[in-house]
């Protein structure tokens, strides 16, 4: 074909186009009138959805209201194709759905979903009002809360699956943190209906459509105080034992069941709606948790059952916040019986039931040890099962910290069990251990130097992780009771039979036993970080002896069987001690430092008690004043000795405060202490802790670090350190006694007013040192009657408080006694007693604010005296020291002068070589642009002789093609003329 007729074509199709836009354009006009005027309704809708697929812009502009009229007045034969048009049209144009809302046709949907239309209308009706729902979300929600809309929505969780499933779906989009939606649903009756939708499916073992409703309840309940007490009031918390398909009847096949991924995701879903009703402080939602029996159901759940454990731990946390403010849910876990299960293929069973104990073992016991067995084996290996074992250590940790924290009753009885002989043995040969000695068995447990315990285990990390949760554990149970601090310091470290053969030595204390396993760790931590450098070096000498023998004579195979040898000897050392890295014995000194330094806090027994022993202070202070070691040992260990420092305050210990004072200024260094202390709280492993739930997601997720404090640790450690720290900066010495003796000093410990002009200068230079002498005395005095001031008005205030106290029950009692007189009661003779009680204590509380106010004074004036004096000899040396400071200021001044000058000076020569330079590429640039300039035109020649070449290129194609067309159709001119009989010339082709 020529090219002009490939124009044309394309002309052609072009008007062929034009043609068709304008025949639907009027096609859509005829469509609009007959539906104005209802003519054939059901043609008109087929013929818009055929439309639609093509030209959805040019059918929602002009035909989307008259559909929208419809709804008032088309019957209902016909309602579900209106709304299967209406349908197909906003998912191509949603913007348009807005026409919906603007123009109120909203009320005719949602009366649709409560009419008699079919099931398929009221499916269309709901997806529209999804539709609705993504685009304008706000507009459609105030829509629906203006016209009852939810209602309608609710009623039709009772129709067919499809549509169910469809309105639940709207339900989780609108009811997601939207509070009045939320309690307009619940008061409409959105919980019984859901719940049953629950039950009828089969509660968790049921499917997604199980999940959706269970997500639904979840949105209606969190962050909605009122539907929570809604929820409780109406006994809806017993639904979720029915909805984890619990049966204290038939307990067995609750713990044994197979977990599917569906089942493990609804079942989370439910535990989280604990968590919801629980919450932190919940009082009554715990006690309803409790009276429906669900608390028991967690308890089996976590602890008797072969669930994953991700569902444990997740179960752990709920009892956690369960525990948190309920007493009765407390005593109701301290008193059940549990039966563990352990998973292993050696059972024919699959598993063995291990014998029943207490609750409150089987929950030490899984954050010392984990889960037992081959990682539940009945579970549909859904969600990597295998790494999530210190998630749920560290679950049962929280939840013991929760149950231990107000219960002083169960803290002294799980360290009146701390005993190696407070074990059974079991039928099967185990050992049946109480809450007591599994703690103890588990702090005084230590890898020896070939990776293996005295308890036979062989892996240094699980022993140092061990240790590490038993320590978090006992820090819970001594943190705030002092009498569980003085009863831990008589637990009996070693077992009876491990003292001398004699007998006359005594066993050694938990509390010295822990600092012997301190010494412990220190050995062999530096012990393998020897071993670490040693295989360093080796490998290092191997490589460069291997490049020597490659170079020298030695033979190809020699070398190959000297490096074999090296290997072998290299894997033996390392496996040998792979098992205790230094990694793991830094793990197992933090833990004993961790307990210690909680141990101590507001305990000055437990102080004396350390200070007995002197090389406990030594373990101390090492790690401090060394460099190169790790800095959450060193940080510990500031932070105990601060600690022991500032409760050291018995009486008669054998170790002085004074003492103490001394060997941390002098040896130790306050600077080293306070920078380890900043050491330890700039490191990552402590600042990754910051929140509650931050715990658990560090143990469900660890990074390289490991997982290393609790977050009531590191609260305790963030809210105690500013107070040691402070005692340790002090110069002076913290002492209760010094107020006493300062108090006899005081009459003799006046300087000299004046010194006699006729003694010598021996004489003036004892003087002199005594005046000195003096004025450390008094400004010790003053820096004590400065904490007896402080002393005296926190008792004042005391007194303030005690007298208002008095005075608020004096006015009840004065009130009470009116009443009763007038009424005559019998009770007003007693009244009267208590009245003249009250009023005598009133005048002692008044007597002794007086007296306290009166020895304020004085002390304020007697410490005025002493400033004076104080305040003239600080001015005399700060008058030395500016003289001297501005000497030595003068000096460096001059010689920053001198240099500045030096520098001006080089400045100026630089400003001239720039000048030189500048000039040179200046004249440099110009020569540059003229080339750029003289190429530029040669490139515009060169373009343009291109353009002429293609352009004389494409007429000589079309000549050629041409010259083609006329060659062939002279050929069969030729051809249609010999065969008529014509005389025709041959030309060189046909010859």
């Amino acid at each position: 074909m020529s090219l002009f007729g490939l124009v044309d074509k394309f002309n052609n199709a072009l008007v062929n186009s034009n043609l068709s836009e304008i025949n639907v354009n009027g096609v859509i006009s005829t469509v609009k009138e007959n539906i104005i005027e209802r003519v054939d309704v059901k043609s008109q809708l087929l013929t818009i959805k055929s439309l639609n697929k093509d030209f959805n812009s040019l059918v929602a502009s002009n035909l989307l209201v008259p559909l929208l009229d419809l709804l008032n007045s088309i019957e209902n034969s016909q309602l579900e194709l209106l709304l299967d048009t209406l349908l197909c049209i906003f998912e191509l144009s949603t913007k348009s759905t807005k026409l919906i809302l603007s123009n109120g046709k909203i009320g005719l949907l949602l009366g649709i979903l409560t009419s008699n239309s079919s099931s398929y209308a009221k499916l269309y009706t709901i997806q529209i009002l999804n539709i609705l729902l993504i685009n304008f979300k706000s507009l459609t929600i105030n829509q629906l809360i203006s016209h009852n809309g939810l209602s309608n929505l609710i009623q039709l969780l009772d129709y067919s699956n499809f549509i169910r499933s469809e309105t639940i779906i709207i339900l989780l989009y609108i009811t997601d943190f939207n509070s009045e939606l939320q309690k307009i649903a619940a008061f409409e009756g959105i919980f019984d209906k859901l719940f049953n939708i629950i039950l009828t499916e089969g509660a968790i073992d049921g499917g997604i459509l199980v999940q959706d409703c269970l997500h639904c309840i979840q949105n209606l309940l969190r962050y909605n105080s009122s539907n929570i007490s809604f929820f409780r009031e109406m006994g809806f918390v017993k639904n979720l034992s029915y909805s984890l398909s619990y049966s204290p009847e038939n307990l067995d096949s609750f713990c044994l069941q197979y977990w599917s991924e569906q089942k493990v995701i609804n079942a989370a879903i439910v535990i989280d709606i604990v968590r919801i009703i629980a919450g932190l402080g919940n009082r009554q939602g715990n006690l309803a948790i409790l009276q429906s029996g669900l608390t028991q159901c967690l308890i089996d759940l976590s602890l008797s059952s072969n669930a994953p454990i991700t569902l444990k731990a997740q179960t752990l946390t709920a009892l956690t916040s369960i525990f948190s403010t309920s007493p009765q849910n407390q005593h109701l876990f301290t008193h059940s019986q549990t039966q563990p299960i352990l998973n292993s293929e050696a059972y024919a069973a699959g598993y063995l039931k291990l014998p029943p104990r207490l609750a409150t073992i089987s929950l030490i016991d899984i954050a010392l040890n984990g889960e037992s067995g081959d990682e539940n084996r009945m579970v549909d290996d859904v969600d990597s099962l295998k790494g999530h074992n210190l998630m749920l250590q560290v679950a049962a940790l929280t939840a013991f910290e929760s149950l231990i924290t107000s219960n002083d009753t169960l803290k002294l009885e799980i360290i009146a069990s701390m005993s190696h002989s407070h074990h059974t043995l079991n039928y099967d040969g185990s050992l049946t251990h109480t809450a007591g000695s599994l703690l103890l068995e588990a702090l005084s447990t230590l890898p020896d130097g070939e990776g293996e315990s005295a308890g036979g285990a062989s892996d240094g990390a699980l022993i140092s992780q061990k240790v590490f949760f038993a320590s978090l554990i006992m820090t819970h149970i001594l943190r705030y009771s002092e009498d569980a601090k003085a009863m831990a310091r008589n637990v009996p470290f070693t077992e009876s039979g491990e003292t001398s053969e004699s007998g006359d030595e005594e066993s050694i204390s938990l509390l010295h036993g822990i600092f012997g396993n301190l010494t412990v760790c220190a050995r062999e931590r530096a012990a393998a970080d020897a071993r670490a450098r040693a295989a360093e070096f080796s490998s290092i000498n191997r490589g460069e002896g291997g490049e020597d023998e490659r170079e020298g004579e030695l033979g190809e195979k020699a070398m190959k069987n000297r490096d074999e040898k090296e290997e072998e000897e290299h894997d033996s050392v390392d496996s040998g001690n792979n098992n205790n890295t230094h990694t793991d014995w830094t793990r197992l000194t933090t833990s004993y430092l961790i307990l210690l330094s909680v141990w101590v806090w507001e305990s000055p027994r437990t102080v004396s008690d350390i200070l007995r022993e002197s090389s406990n202070l030594q373990l101390l202070i090492q790690p401090i004043k060394h460099s190169g070691v790790d800095a959450l040992i060193q940080g510990l260990c500031a932070f105990t000795l601060a600690a022991i420092y500032r409760y050291n305050t018995e009486a008669h210990a054998e170790v002085t405060k004074t003492d103490l004072h001394t060997l941390i200024h002098k040896q130790v260094g306050v600077d080293n202490v306070i920078q380890s202390l900043a050491r330890f709280r700039a490191d990552r492993r402590f600042g990754r802790v910051s929140s509650p739930d931050d715990s658990l997601m560090l143990a469900e997720n660890p990074h390289d670090e490991g997982w290393w404090f609790d977050w009531h640790y590191v609260e305790f450690f963030k809210g105690s350190f500013m107070a040691v720290q402070r005692s340790v900066v002090r110069e002076d010495v913290e002492d209760v006694e010094d107020v006493g003796e300062n108090k006899e000093v005081l009459p003799s410990s006046h300087p000299p007013a004046r010194i006699d002009a006729h003694v010598d200068a021996d004489t003036d230079a004892d003087a002199s040192a005594e005046y000195k002498k003096a004025l450390e005395e008094k400004d010790a005095l003053v820096e004590s009657l400065r904490q007896r001031i402080e002393e005296v008005k926190v008792q004042y205030a005391n007194c303030e408080m005690e007298a208002e106290r008095v005075n608020s029950e004096l006015g009840d009692a004065r009130s009470k006694l009116q009443v009763l007189w007038e009424q005559g009661s019998p009770e007003s003779a007693a009244l009267r007693t208590d009245l003249a009680e009250r009023v005598e204590r009133e005048e002692v509380a008044r007597r002794e604010v007086e007296r306290l106010t009166k020895e304020i004074e004085n002390i304020k004036e007697n410490e005025a005296g002493n400033r004076a004096e104080y305040e003239a000899s600080l001015k005399a040396e700060y008058d030395y020291k500016l003289k001297t400071s501005t000497d030595t200021l003068n000096d460096t001044l001059t010689a920053k002068t001198s240099q500045a000058d030096e520098l001006e000076r080089q400045l100026s020569e630089a400003k001239a070589q720039n000048e030189s330079l500048k000039h040179t590429h200046t004249s440099e640039i110009h020569a540059l642009t003229n080339n750029n300039t003289t190429l530029n035109n040669e490139n515009n020649t060169l373009k343009s002789q291109a353009a002429d070449n293609e352009n004389s290129q494409k007429e000589l194609e079309d000549l050629l093609v041409l010259l083609e067309d006329i060659t062939s159709k002279r050929a069969m001119d030729k051809t249609k003329m010999r065969h008529a009989g014509w005389d025709v010339s041959d030309d060189e082709e046909d010859e």
